[in-house]
């Protein structure tokens, strides 16, 4: 799973649309820079909050609760070997508190398939089929800030249930 793109808008720091072309960052290293308070955290962790609803080192708070104006969004694209390319978008009216999201998904032939209704509950469901459980990705290939998830802060218990979903 190869994160692609991410996209920002109208949620914290992020009041003008912001888009991250990962694919075409050149080879190596790359940072994310800048003072406090300025996106960082929000930026790297956009890609999990598109699709779990929620900031991992936020956690139990749904993303709709930081979009700043009626038309605030979170959206990030994944490329999955073999199985082509996801686009998980949450739109969010930051001044009614209502959300809706889409999983979108493109073949390797070009086909493209909603994987939902645009309805958070059937969103979350093909999330589910698709990703890994947040928990896992936590723990494996991302990881928050403040520790959220780290299998090395797991008790005995929380090792165990995370190996059986690896």
């Amino acid at each position: 799973m190869r994160l692609e793109r991410i996209s920002i808008g109208g949620v914290l720091r992020f009041t003008d649309p912001v888009t991250v072309d990962l694919a075409s960052l050149p080879a190596g290293l790359i940072a994310v820079t800048g003072n406090i308070g300025e996106g960082k955290t929000t930026l790297v962790e956009a890609p999990l909050a598109a699709l779990y609803r929620s900031f991992p080192s936020r956690a139990g708070v749904p993303v709709v609760d930081y979009a700043t104006t009626r038309e605030a969004y979170l959206e990030s694209i994944f490329t999955v070997d073999t199985r082509g390319r996801y686009r998980a978008r949450v739109n969010l009216d930051g001044q009614r508190r209502a959300a809706d999201a889409v999983l979108e998904h493109t073949a390797p032939d070009g086909t493209v398939t909603l994987l939902n209704d645009g309805k958070l509950s059937t969103y979350d469901e093909a999330i589910a089929r698709v990703f890994p459980p947040r928990d896992v990705l936590l723990a494996t290939a991302f990881a928050a800030q403040n520790g959220a998830g780290s299998f090395a802060l797991a008790d005995k218990r929380g090792r165990k249930s995370l190996f059986s979903q690896i």
